[in-house]
């Protein structure tokens, strides 16, 4: 199968014929599949169009404000009508358009207009629905009516504006006028409609709201009136200020209090220090120093002292007098000591008395500290009650306010959207659009046409060009004959046609384009073997009525044109033909006779009106053709041509068919296949050559047979060359 993008050989475009040369010749040679398609959609098309009820679009145009006027100024509205946002317009403007196509709309427009009973809007619905058991229509209902008519309109809004145009298709175009500005005036209603709704709503809530918050404003004051009166709420500003006044002093008196407890304790520490001091008197104590008896009993020390000093000048230690005034002085120290603990036990009882006092006044800052504690929560409980109400009077006021803006918005009744432009009465259909759908159908033929000439080409795989027979093949090209058409008959310069035998067709108008050709392929078998020319070759092709006959006499007439002493085997003992092309009727004797006899093979050779081409026809058809072109006889006969004649032609049946080929092709100098253009496929062509190369066959190369040029289908290079070889042969007759 060919690819689009490759030449016809699978080859690039680029190396002998571009891309699009090849389509034009695709598109040349199916011009006829594509024609053909692309006419039966045109006719399908105009078929479709004529059948279309037409129909004709009423438009009326709406301007939807972004927001509608304000009459009260500074007065929020429940619903807005409209949107001030302008990042949010694209949603807003998209919802109304939305609306305006959905059931809502199209329900009040069939109860507007009472589509229910109105013919021309139920007919071809009810026409369209299924039965019931009964056999009866099902009935319709208004949302059946709502769906299709909601399901017809058409919103277009107009490009930077505010304007949106709504479109309705109908039979009948005064009907189409009715419907859509029936449905521009349901949109106005329902937003009219959709803002009274919400109005209504809000007031309703609003009403239960403000019941509400009046209770709870009421509650609220009874709450504080009663706390005010239970505890006194009047009072707590004296009181508060006393305990403040108490709470200042206390702390002022209970700081002086603890600084004489840590002087007096500094005191007794110091006179516990000194309590067993052993000389009293010499004690810096101020509470010792200052004390009357101290001070007397220090002076009689002092005294006794002098005296036991006098004493002891004049007697000895254990002296009576020594030891009296000693036994005073102990008596003097001891009443000192006990003094001194006089003196520390008042201070202790000091220390005592400021303690208690100090511990009574805590336990009175305490008591005040409670007491004040418990003012501030009686303070905050009534603060909170305070707050309570002044929040409930708040909220109150302002559902209140609220719901007296509610009612006065509700009486206004403005609208955001207003009916631009009524629709008009529409004097032209807008569908069916013939030329639009024609022009379409056309373009939609021309694509699927060539779309379909495309794939019969690919689905082609017969042979057709050169490049198919050396690329995907592998044979050596060695020409090609053009289709033996009217113009080849007539020739350029002839004005009678030619009713011979086509074999020999090449002989009667040397100067033809396909003689031309032929001897194109003569030449290339010469040149196959320059140095050793080729004697006796085979000429066959991979199926019946492909022109291998028509082929071998071409080259046997070429070859006898150039000197050469040419004969033509029919070796076809099962369809013999050769004879046909000179003669009339079939010769009695041939190659059969002379493989069962043993005669010598000249004697069934005919002369023919060709000079220098000969003719051994194939004589009574033999059950065992394979047989007998396997016998020694057969190989004898091939050596006594070559003895005299040339050239030795074979024409022989299809490879495909029979082994002959393959027996005849072992024994020749070469074999020439011949593939009918557009005929012949790759795979038949393919197999031919595999079967003879089998055999050891010398496979020479593949003639293409029956290209027709006219059409300029195939190789466009060979119509220019068979072209010019035609007038140069003509010109060259004439001059």
């Amino acid at each position: 199968m060919e690819n689009p993008a490759l030449g016809p050989a699978g080859e690039r475009s680029g190396s002998e014929e571009s891309a699009f040369k090849y389509y034009a010749r695709v598109f040349s040679k199916r011009k006829f599949v594509a024609l053909g398609f692309a006419l039966c959609v045109l006719a399908a098309t105009a078929y479709q169009t004529k059948k279309q009820i037409p129909k004709y679009e009423a438009t009326v145009t709406l301007m939807i404000e972004r927001k509608p006027p304000r009459v009260l100024a500074g007065t929020a509205e429940v619903v807005e009508l409209g949107n001030t946002n302008y990042w949010s317009n694209k949603e807003y403007y998209q919802t109304q358009y939305r609306i305006i196509q959905s059931q809502e709309i199209s329900l009040r427009v069939v109860k507007r207009l009472g589509l229910m009973s109105d013919t021309r809007f139920t007919e071809e619905l009810l026409s369209n629905r299924g039965t019931e058991e009964g056999g009866e229509v099902s009935p319709l209902t208004m949302e059946d009516l709502a769906t299709v008519l909601s399901s017809r309109i058409v919103v277009k809004p107009v490009k930077d504006s505010m304007l949106v145009q709504i479109s309705l298709r109908d039979a009948e175009p005064a009907f189409a006028a009715e419907l859509v500005n029936a449905v521009g005036q349901a949109y106005l209603s329902y937003n009219l409609d959709h803002k009274q709704r919400a109005v209504a709503q809000a007031d309703r809530e609003l009403e239960r709201l403000v019941g509400e918050r009046r209770s709870v404003k009421e509650e609220s004051e009874k709450a504080v009136i009663a706390f005010e009166t239970k505890e006194r709420v009047g009072t707590i500003t004296n009181e508060r200020k006393v305990i403040d006044q108490a709470l200042l002093s206390g702390e002022i008196e209970l700081a002086a209090i603890r600084r004489e407890a840590d002087r007096i304790g500094a005191r007794l520490r110091t006179v516990r220090r000194f309590k067993n001091s052993e000389n009293l008197f010499e004690v810096p104590l101020p509470d010792v120093l200052k004390n009357p008896l101290i001070r007397e009993l220090k002076r009689e020390y002092v005294s006794l002292s002098t005296e036991l000093a006098k004493l002891q000048a004049v007697y000895l230690e254990k002296h009576p007098s020594i030891l009296s005034v000693r036994g005073r002085m102990e008596v003097v120290l001891q009443s000192a000591r006990q003094e001194v603990g006089n003196v520390i036990a008042a201070v202790e009882l000091e220390r005592e008395r400021i303690q208690v006092e100090e511990r009574n006044l805590v336990n009175r800052l305490t008591e005040y500290r409670q007491s004040d504690i418990a003012l501030a929560d009686r303070q905050i409980e009534h603060d909170r009650l305070l707050s309570l109400r002044s929040q409930a009077q708040q909220a109150f006021e302002k559902v209140n306010k609220r719901l007296i803006e509610t009612k006065m918005t509700g009486e206004i009744n403005v609208n955001n959207v207003h009916i631009l432009d009524l629709a008009r009465v529409p004097e032209s259909p807008i569908s069916p659009n013939v030329k639009l759908n024609l022009l379409l159908g056309l373009l939609l033929g021309a694509l699927g046409g060539s779309a379909a000439a495309l794939i019969v080409e690919m689905m082609d795989n017969t042979v057709k060009t050169r490049e198919e027979v050396e690329v995907e093949i592998g044979l050596h090209f060695l020409g090609l004959i053009p289709t033996l058409n009217d113009r080849a008959q007539r020739g350029r310069r002839q004005d009678e046609p030619y009713d011979g035998p086509p074999e020999l067709f090449v002989h009667y108008r040397p100067m033809s384009t396909i003689a031309e050709f032929s001897r194109s392929i003569r030449t290339n078998l010469r040149f196959l073997s320059p140095d050793t020319p080729l004697r006796t070759f085979l000429v066959t092709s991979p199926s019946p009525q492909e022109g291998k006959t028509t082929i071998a006499v071409n080259i046997g007439i070429n070859m006898a044109a150039a000197g050469e002493r040419t004969i033509i085997v029919d070796t076809d003992m099962r369809r013999p033909r050769l004879h046909e092309a000179f003669m009339d009727e079939r010769p009695l004797t041939g190659i059969s006779n002379f493989l069962i006899g043993s005669e010598s093979i000249v004697q069934y050779c005919q002369r023919t009106e060709v000079d220098e081409l000969d003719i051994l026809p194939c004589g009574p058809c033999p059950p065992n053709p394979a047989e007998l072109l396997l016998t020694e006889r057969f190989k004898e006969m091939i050596r006594e041509l070559q003895e005299h004649y040339s050239c030795v032609i074979f024409d022989s049946p299809p490879v495909n068919l029979v082994t002959d080929p393959q027996i005849v092709g072992n024994m020749v100098d070469g074999v020439v296949l011949v593939a009918k253009c557009g005929k012949t496929t790759r795979e038949s062509l393919s197999h031919s050559k595999r079967q003879l190369e089998q055999a050891n066959a010398r496979i020479l190369g593949c003639v293409l047979n029956d290209l027709d040029l006219e059409q300029r289908t195939y190789g466009y290079y060979y119509q220019a060359s068979g072209t010019y070889g035609y007038i140069y042969g003509e010109d060259e007759g004439t001059t």
